[in-house]
């Protein structure tokens, strides 16, 4: 997902890393239509943890 420059994105530079990373399900990711605030477009991505057992872990 492009969010660098701000104005007119054509590269991506931003991720977003979890750990670990089976234990998590991405369902929904964006990028937002806002070219003022920085010189990166803010990425917004909604995750889930993935529990085989039913509980969280410590």
């Amino acid at each position: 997902m492009h969010t660098f420059p701000a104005r007119t994105p054509n590269r991506q530079l931003d991720y977003v890393a979890m750990y670990p990373a089976n234990s998590w399900r991405i369902v929904e990711s964006e990028v937002l239509d806002e070219p003022v605030a920085s010189d990166h477009r803010p990425l917004l991505v909604e995750v889930e943890l993935e529990t085989h057992s039913g509980s969280l872990p410590e």
